[in-house]
């Protein structure tokens, strides 16, 4: 490309990144497509694919999100024949540049919320990396695995995760190493395979454990907590959410180790968990709550108890104080429980033999401890377990209880001491 074409093409971009910093959209984009134009016209695949990506973007906030899904998709097809070029000192090339296009086509997937799209550009983005580096590379596969575990796909996730774990140790990158792991032990946990799990939990502690990230070390040592209370290993649980709150402090992240401190406060100074005596306190109504929300869970393939699991149970089992907090508030159970099992999302087949709680319904539970102490009851009830639900609801009964204007203070002011 000759210098003055250059020139022009770049006077052009100039112009073009004046008017889209004062929002003059239609100014930007006319300015952008000439640029594009005089790049094209001299021979210069490399900067007309750098003017695409400003117009793309320019499209973006404009709000014509479909037009800028558009652009990068014709800037890809044209790295595709760049010729590499040095720009600023830096070398440019086909994959480089598709690269950028790829990573903006996934941020603007995010930003609608396109899952599918998230995961399709991720799968494109690790094909291309390989061409770029293999830290690229690598990176690309643990993000990929990332995506496809809020998907749900966690087969696929686990795969995706194992081939960066793989990569990053040819790389003998040992901080990515600990990422992938505590990423991928997560999925593992989601799809019942707690053993595993477990095994890789406990390598992304070591790998931190190499590096002397602390704050990371913290948060492998809380996962590793969480999943051991799972299992039942309440000594192994609360051994290492305290090794996780000390790693915090030595951090300087006090909120995260606030968090770990409250998680180390359910259990009993002899390390038992909690729940294991709350269950002892629950009326015989609970207690078959507590059984009937678990077969409910199964029933849908879910890997722990969770609130609205809770709720259908409480309310299939409710006592009479709890019918009557309901009449008071003009909320029929039967409606209410529909409501809540349609919340329910099914999850496929649960692999696990005893289904545990999961943290907010743990936390629920011991919320519910705390309404029976303040009344001085002995037995924790359905009525005190439904006010834990709306003390602090979670985003699956939200919306459901909102509507129905079941809010803590509302039903907690005419309720007295009641037992089921």
């Amino acid at each position: 490309m000759g210098v003055l074409g250059r020139g022009k093409a770049a006077w052009h971009a100039g112009k073009g990144n004046n008017a889209l910093a004062r929002e003059q959209f239609d100014r930007a984009l006319e300015h952008y497509r000439l640029a594009i134009a005089l790049a094209q016209a001299h021979g210069s695949v490399a900067e007309a694919c750098i003017y695409r990506a400003l117009l793309a973007g320019a499209l973006h906030e404009s709000g014509d999100d479909d037009s800028a899904v558009a652009g990068y998709e014709l800037m890809i097809t044209a790295c595709e024949s760049v010729t590499p070029i040095m720009l600023s000192g830096q070398a440019v090339t086909g994959p480089s540049l598709k690269n950028e296009a790829l990573e903006e086509l996934i941020d603007l997937a995010e930003e609608r919320g396109d899952k599918p799209a998230v995961v399709s550009g991720l799968r494109r983005l690790r094909a291309n990396a390989v061409l770029l580096d293999r830290s690229e590379a690598a990176r690309a596969a643990s993000r990929l695995g990332d995506a496809l575990r809020d998907q749900g796909d966690y087969e696929a996730a686990n795969r995706s995760y194992q081939t960066a774990a793989e990569e990053y140790q040819n790389l003998s990158d040992v901080q990515m190493q600990g990422v992938v792991a505590r990423c991928w032990g997560r999925s593992l946990e989601l799809i019942g395979d707690l053993f595993s799990a477990l095994d890789t939990y406990q390598a992304a502690t070591e790998y931190f454990e190499r590096t002397g990230d602390k704050a990371e070390q913290g948060l492998a040592h809380v996962l590793l907590g969480e999943l051991r209370l799972r299992m039942d290993d309440h000594d192994g649980a609360y051994s290492d959410i305290n090794v996780a709150k000390q790693y915090f402090e030595a951090a300087g992240d006090l909120e995260s180790a606030a968090r770990a401190a409250s998680l180390v406060s359910m259990f009993t100074t002899d390390g038992t968990s909690m729940i294991v005596r709350l269950i002892d306190r629950c009326s015989s109504a609970l207690r078959t709550a507590i059984s009937d929300a678990k077969r409910e869970a199964v029933t849908l393939g879910a890997t722990e108890l969770r609130p609205e699991h809770l709720l259908v149970g409480v309310l299939d089992n409710a006592g009479d104080p709890l019918l009557a907090a309901l009449e008071r508030a003009a909320v029929d159970p039967v409606t209410l429980r529909a409501e809540a099992a349609a919340a329910m999302v099914p999850e496929g087949t649960t692999r696990l033999e005893s289904l545990p709680f999961g943290t907010a319904a743990r936390h629920a539970v011991h919320a519910a401890r705390e309404e029976a102490d303040e009344q001085s009851v002995i037995h924790i009830t359905t009525l005190h377990v439904f006010l834990a639900l709306t003390k602090q609801p979670s985003p699956a009964l939200e919306p459901i209880l909102s509507a129905h204007g079941l809010t803590y203070e509302s039903l907690k002011r005419p309720c007295a001491r009641h037992g089921d």
